[in-house]
């Protein structure tokens, strides 16, 4: 996960339009071969947001997200399920951490082939 721009990505990649950007933005989220929570019509150039890449953690170590092959996503609920998302969750992050904290809910985000289960802080209400 690294955090980016608009303005940034449009600066180092080949899209020399906001309107292509935002069109490979969804087309890949589509996919699931990345993620992001923010709804791409919004996003202002300079709105900084978190993007997530299915291969690789990035240099941030904040566990929000990770990906898990669509075609298990099916048996999450589970208990051996369960344990495959830990074991995803974990592999991920390079970790031996558990499956997010307790003050977060686990939300799903499902792409044609990655799937990505990520975490919302409570409101608390």
């Amino acid at each position: 996960m690294k955090h980016v721009t608009l303005a940034k990505l449009l600066e180092t990649q080949t899209h020399h339009h906001i309107l292509t950007l935002k069109q490979t933005l969804l087309f890949w989220k589509r996919q699931g071969v990345i993620f992001f929570q923010k709804e791409v019509a919004d996003l202002s150039m300079s709105q900084e947001f978190a993007l997530y890449y299915y291969l690789a953690k990035g240099n941030n170590p904040d566990f929000n997200a990770f990906p898990v092959p669509t075609s298990l996503v099916a048996h999450a609920s589970t208990k051996r399920g369960a344990q495959q998302l830990t074991n995803y969750f974990q592999s991920y992050y390079d970790t031996n951490q558990t499956l997010f904290e307790d003050e977060m809910t686990l939300h799903k985000y499902v792409g044609l082939d990655y799937s990505w289960f990520y975490s919302v802080p409570n409101d608390g209400g």
